[in-house]
This record gives structure tokens, C-alpha cells and sequence, in this order.
């Protein structure tokens, strides 16, 4: 049983665990390993953030993300819970966002659509625990 908590508690401090920028491979297997993650596997960069397979606790592998700029990872097993997509278009909806739709959730990053606060078109790349905008691209 203590080895099951020490585990809950590693994964509820790893979605806000942020080491420094990851811009390489290397470097995610480092910070994952350094987080506590076993099992890593599966690494690359997708869509402007990295994804990683890690082994859970039940031995079976599951993904999760990590931002470059910050070596944030991003990890819906982490015990904090992910916001909703009502909770995520206010968030974006008092930064100024308009017309916010098509939302949806990979893990423990939401992507949308919507009028940035200038007019212009964009897809958006989400953290799903705080709503803040990890990519902003104009649509096509």
C-alpha cells in the first residue's frame, strides 16, 4: 500500500513538474525519468508537443504530453483534474477569444478553433489543467 501511495503522489506532482525546455528526444526520456516514469517508450514530437508512452501503475502504457518551451508534462493520470470544455471556451472566452468551437480533448490537452482577440482564425493547442494556450496557429 505505501508503494501504491508514493505512486499517486509522484503522479499528482508530475503534471505540474517543469524541468526546462526539452528539444530533443534525449531530453523528454530524461525529464520523464526524472519525474518518476517507467516504461517510457514511443517518443516524438507531434503537432508541436511531444508525446510519450509511460507504463501506469496497472503495468499498462498510456500517453501523455510534454510542452517544449517549459518541459511541462501534461498527464490526465496525474490525479488533477482535466477542465471541462465548458470551463476551457469561458477560459478562452475572457482572453478574448470569440466564436470558440470544436473543442476536443487528447489526453490532457484540448484543441480548438476560434477568433483570436485581432479577428483572425485560429487552431489552439490547450493545457487542459490551466487553460493556458500552449499553440495558437493561424487556420487555414
Amino acid at each position: 500500500m505505501k508503494e501504491y501511495a508514493a505512486v499517486m503522489i509522484l503522479a499528482a506532482s508530475a503534471a505540474s513538474f517543469a524541468q526546462q525546455p526539452v528539444d530533443s528526444a534525449d531530453q523528454v526520456l530524461d525529464a520523464l525519468a526524472a519525474a518518476g516514469y517507467t516504461g517510457i517508450r514511443e517518443i516524438e514530437l507531434d503537432d508541436g508537443l511531444w508525446e510519450a508512452e509511460v507504463q501506469g501503475e496497472n503495468g499498462r502504457h498510456y500517453d501523455l504530453h510534454i510542452v517544449p518551451a517549459t518541459g511541462a508534462i501534461l498527464d490526465k493520470h496525474s490525479g488533477t483534474p482535466v477542465m471541462n470544455a465548458d470551463t476551457v471556451r469561458a477560459t478562452l472566452e475572457a482572453s478574448g477569444y470569440t466564436n470558440v468551437h470544436d473543442l476536443d480533448l487528447d489526453d490532457a490537452v484540448w484543441e480548438a478553433e476560434a477568433v483570436d482577440p485581432d479577428g483572425h482564425h485560429v487552431d489552439l493547442v490547450i493545457d487542459g489543467f490551466d487553460g493556458a494556450i500552449l499553440l495558437s496557429s493561424f487556420d487555414d
